[in-house]
Protein backbone atom coordinates (compact mmCIF):
# COMPACT_ATOMS: atom_id res chain seq x y z
CA UNK A 1 0.00 0.00 0.00
CA UNK A 2 1.39 3.40 -1.10
CA UNK A 3 1.28 6.25 1.19
CA UNK A 4 0.62 9.72 -0.13
CA UNK A 5 3.05 12.29 0.87
CA UNK A 6 3.22 16.09 0.43
CA UNK A 7 6.13 17.23 -0.97
CA UNK A 8 7.73 19.73 1.57
CA UNK A 9 6.60 23.67 0.49
CA UNK A 10 9.79 25.30 -1.66
CA UNK A 11 11.04 28.25 0.63
CA UNK A 12 9.85 31.27 0.38
CA UNK A 13 11.55 33.64 -2.37
CA UNK A 14 13.85 36.32 -1.19
CA UNK A 15 12.74 39.97 -1.26
CA UNK A 16 14.21 42.06 -3.28
CA UNK A 17 17.72 43.68 -2.29
CA UNK A 18 16.21 47.07 -4.00
CA UNK A 19 12.59 47.52 -2.77
CA UNK A 20 12.38 51.12 -4.72
CA UNK A 21 13.42 49.74 -8.07
CA UNK A 22 12.23 47.18 -10.22
CA UNK A 23 13.99 44.40 -11.20
CA UNK A 24 13.55 41.94 -14.69
CA UNK A 25 12.64 38.39 -13.25
CA UNK A 26 16.19 37.32 -14.65
CA UNK A 27 17.71 39.66 -12.26
CA UNK A 28 15.05 38.32 -9.44
CA UNK A 29 15.86 34.45 -10.82
CA UNK A 30 19.63 35.45 -10.02
CA UNK A 31 19.45 36.75 -6.76
CA UNK A 32 17.77 34.60 -5.81
CA UNK A 33 20.36 31.64 -6.64
CA UNK A 34 22.71 32.96 -4.42
CA UNK A 35 20.38 33.89 -1.51
CA UNK A 36 21.11 31.29 1.75
CA UNK A 37 18.25 31.93 4.42
CA UNK A 38 19.79 32.21 8.23
CA UNK A 39 18.19 31.95 11.31
CA UNK A 40 19.54 33.89 14.30
CA UNK A 41 18.65 33.00 17.88
CA UNK A 42 18.57 36.26 19.79
CA UNK A 43 21.87 37.39 21.32
CA UNK A 44 23.62 35.90 18.05
CA UNK A 45 25.73 38.09 15.89
CA UNK A 46 24.88 38.30 11.79
CA UNK A 47 28.37 40.44 11.71
CA UNK A 48 30.91 41.42 14.00
CA UNK A 49 33.12 45.34 14.07
CA UNK A 50 36.23 44.38 12.02
CA UNK A 51 35.69 41.29 10.34
CA UNK A 52 36.20 40.74 6.86
CA UNK A 53 32.95 41.58 4.69
CA UNK A 54 31.69 38.46 3.75
CA UNK A 55 27.45 38.82 3.17
CA UNK A 56 24.64 41.26 2.92
CA UNK A 57 21.51 40.39 4.59
CA UNK A 58 17.82 41.36 3.93
CA UNK A 59 16.28 40.66 7.24
CA UNK A 60 12.90 38.46 6.38
CA UNK A 61 11.31 38.65 10.02
CA UNK A 62 12.87 39.98 13.70
CA UNK A 63 14.74 42.56 14.93
CA UNK A 64 18.59 43.56 15.00
CA UNK A 65 20.52 46.55 16.76
CA UNK A 66 23.83 48.12 15.66
CA UNK A 67 26.80 48.48 17.77
CA UNK A 68 29.67 50.79 17.47
CA UNK A 69 32.60 49.98 19.07
CA UNK A 70 34.50 53.37 19.53
CA UNK A 71 38.15 52.96 21.04
CA UNK A 72 38.36 53.00 24.66
CA UNK A 73 34.61 53.28 24.98
CA UNK A 74 31.87 51.44 25.73
CA UNK A 75 29.85 49.79 22.92
CA UNK A 76 26.67 52.05 21.24
CA UNK A 77 23.86 51.55 19.83
CA UNK A 78 23.83 53.25 16.62
CA UNK A 79 20.22 52.16 14.30
CA UNK A 80 18.02 49.25 15.03
CA UNK A 81 17.10 47.42 11.66
CA UNK A 82 13.69 45.21 11.05
CA UNK A 83 11.61 43.43 8.07
CA UNK A 84 13.01 44.25 4.46
CA UNK A 85 15.97 46.03 5.89
CA UNK A 86 19.47 45.83 4.20
CA UNK A 87 22.35 45.06 6.89
CA UNK A 88 25.90 44.80 5.96
CA UNK A 89 28.09 46.44 3.24
CA UNK A 90 28.36 47.26 0.17
CA UNK A 91 31.78 47.05 -0.43
CA UNK A 92 35.24 45.40 1.75
CA UNK A 93 37.03 45.36 3.39
CA UNK A 94 35.92 45.24 7.32
CA UNK A 95 32.60 46.24 8.56
CA UNK A 96 32.73 49.08 10.18
CA UNK A 97 29.73 47.90 13.24
CA UNK A 98 28.35 45.11 14.64
CA UNK A 99 24.48 43.60 13.68
CA UNK A 100 22.98 41.35 16.70
CA UNK A 101 19.61 39.76 16.52
CA UNK A 102 17.10 41.03 19.70
CA UNK A 103 14.43 38.66 18.75
CA UNK A 104 14.07 36.04 16.51
CA UNK A 105 15.43 36.61 13.43
CA UNK A 106 15.51 35.21 9.92
CA UNK A 107 17.53 36.79 6.77
CA UNK A 108 18.21 36.15 3.41
CA UNK A 109 22.54 36.37 3.03
CA UNK A 110 24.04 36.70 -0.26
CA UNK A 111 27.76 36.28 -0.32
CA UNK A 112 29.59 39.19 -0.82
CA UNK A 113 32.21 37.05 -3.62
CA UNK A 114 28.87 35.83 -5.45
CA UNK A 115 27.39 39.05 -5.11
CA UNK A 116 30.12 40.25 -6.35
CA UNK A 117 30.49 38.42 -9.30
CA UNK A 118 26.22 38.94 -10.45
CA UNK A 119 27.17 43.24 -10.15
CA UNK A 120 30.06 42.97 -11.93
CA UNK A 121 28.24 41.17 -15.19
CA UNK A 122 25.41 42.99 -14.70
CA UNK A 123 26.25 46.70 -14.45
CA UNK A 124 22.32 48.05 -14.61
CA UNK A 125 21.66 46.08 -11.20
CA UNK A 126 25.08 47.33 -10.18
CA UNK A 127 23.80 50.99 -10.18
CA UNK A 128 20.38 50.07 -8.38
CA UNK A 129 21.81 48.30 -5.98
CA UNK A 130 24.24 51.19 -5.23
CA UNK A 131 21.74 53.71 -5.59
CA UNK A 132 19.67 52.10 -3.12
CA UNK A 133 22.58 51.91 -0.33
CA UNK A 134 23.04 55.26 -0.58
CA UNK A 135 19.47 55.61 0.03
CA UNK A 136 19.93 54.10 3.28
CA UNK A 137 23.28 55.95 3.61
CA UNK A 138 20.63 59.16 3.34
CA UNK A 139 18.26 58.14 5.87
CA UNK A 140 21.00 57.21 8.56
CA UNK A 141 22.37 60.71 8.13
CA UNK A 142 18.71 62.32 8.60
CA UNK A 143 17.96 59.87 12.05
CA UNK A 144 21.46 62.12 12.69
CA UNK A 145 19.83 65.30 12.22
CA UNK A 146 16.71 64.36 14.39
CA UNK A 147 19.30 63.49 17.04
CA UNK A 148 19.53 67.19 17.50
CA UNK A 149 16.07 67.16 18.05
CA UNK A 150 14.74 68.06 21.30
CA UNK A 151 14.31 65.06 23.69
CA UNK A 152 10.57 64.48 23.82
CA UNK A 153 10.45 64.84 19.93
CA UNK A 154 13.04 62.20 19.37
CA UNK A 155 11.51 59.83 21.46
CA UNK A 156 7.80 60.41 20.00
CA UNK A 157 9.16 59.88 16.65
CA UNK A 158 11.01 56.52 17.52
CA UNK A 159 7.81 55.24 19.44
CA UNK A 160 6.17 55.92 15.68
CA UNK A 161 8.10 54.93 13.63
CA UNK A 162 8.85 51.41 15.61
CA UNK A 163 4.66 50.96 16.04
CA UNK A 164 5.09 51.14 11.79
CA UNK A 165 7.61 49.35 11.56
CA UNK A 166 6.79 46.17 13.86
CA UNK A 167 3.46 44.28 12.92
CA UNK A 168 0.18 44.96 14.52
CA UNK A 169 -0.61 43.14 17.17
CA UNK A 170 -3.58 40.64 15.35
CA UNK A 171 -5.97 41.80 17.89
CA UNK A 172 -5.02 44.83 19.29
CA UNK A 173 -3.42 47.51 16.37
CA UNK A 174 -3.08 49.88 19.17
CA UNK A 175 -0.67 47.95 21.03
CA UNK A 176 3.23 48.43 20.26
CA UNK A 177 5.56 45.34 21.46
CA UNK A 178 9.58 47.07 22.54
CA UNK A 179 11.73 44.57 21.55
CA UNK A 180 15.13 46.44 22.43
CA UNK A 181 16.24 47.51 25.74
CA UNK A 182 15.64 50.76 27.28
CA UNK A 183 19.08 51.50 27.47
CA UNK A 184 19.66 50.72 23.57
CA UNK A 185 17.22 53.06 22.62
CA UNK A 186 18.86 55.81 25.16
CA UNK A 187 21.84 55.26 23.09
CA UNK A 188 19.96 55.24 19.56
CA UNK A 189 18.59 58.56 20.15
CA UNK A 190 21.54 60.21 22.56
CA UNK A 191 19.74 60.60 25.40
CA UNK A 192 20.21 59.11 29.26
CA UNK A 193 17.91 56.79 30.52
CA UNK A 194 16.68 58.79 32.79
CA UNK A 195 15.36 61.35 30.27
CA UNK A 196 14.04 58.52 28.43
CA UNK A 197 12.06 57.30 31.29
CA UNK A 198 11.17 60.70 32.62
CA UNK A 199 9.36 61.16 29.43
CA UNK A 200 7.23 58.37 28.89
CA UNK A 201 6.03 59.06 31.69
CA UNK A 202 4.97 62.56 31.11
CA UNK A 203 3.55 60.84 27.61
CA UNK A 204 1.37 58.60 30.31
CA UNK A 205 0.05 61.40 32.29
CA UNK A 206 -0.93 63.27 29.31
CA UNK A 207 -2.38 59.55 28.13
CA UNK A 208 -1.23 59.86 24.83
CA UNK A 209 0.42 56.18 25.81
CA UNK A 210 -0.28 53.52 28.31
CA UNK A 211 2.61 51.79 30.22
CA UNK A 212 1.59 48.19 30.76
CA UNK A 213 5.51 46.24 30.99
CA UNK A 214 8.60 47.19 30.01
CA UNK A 215 8.23 45.54 26.81
CA UNK A 216 4.98 46.69 25.87
CA UNK A 217 2.88 49.94 25.71
CA UNK A 218 -0.44 51.07 24.46
CA UNK A 219 -0.57 53.90 21.88
CA UNK A 220 -3.76 55.83 23.27
CA UNK A 221 -2.84 59.46 21.14
CA UNK A 222 -1.25 58.87 17.88
CA UNK A 223 -2.58 62.32 16.55
CA UNK A 224 -0.77 63.98 19.78
CA UNK A 225 2.72 62.30 19.38
CA UNK A 226 2.71 62.84 15.50
CA UNK A 227 2.22 66.34 16.01
CA UNK A 228 5.18 66.35 18.41
CA UNK A 229 7.34 64.48 16.45
CA UNK A 230 6.48 66.92 13.19
CA UNK A 231 8.37 69.22 15.74
CA UNK A 232 4.96 71.13 17.66
CA UNK A 233 5.67 71.94 21.12
CA UNK A 234 3.33 70.27 23.92
CA UNK A 235 1.73 72.39 26.41
CA UNK A 236 3.29 72.11 29.23
CA UNK A 237 6.66 71.18 27.48
CA UNK A 238 8.26 67.72 29.20
CA UNK A 239 11.40 68.59 29.23
CA UNK A 240 12.54 69.99 32.59
CA UNK A 241 15.15 68.07 34.79
CA UNK A 242 15.43 66.19 30.97
CA UNK A 243 19.10 66.14 29.72
CA UNK A 244 20.39 65.29 26.27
Amino acid sequence: MQIATTPPAPPPAPPSLLPQAALSSRQADKLAQIARLDHFAPGDYLFHVGQPVQALFNIISGVAKLIAEPPHHRPVVIGFAFSQDRLGQFSPPTYTCSAQAITQLSAYSLPHDRLNHLLTADSSLHRRLLSQFCADVRARQAHLLTRRAPPPQRIAAFLLCLHERTAPHPQDPTLLIIPMRRIDIADFLALSTASLRRILGWFQTSQWIEHLSAHRIRILNPQALTRLAAGSPPNPHPTQGATS
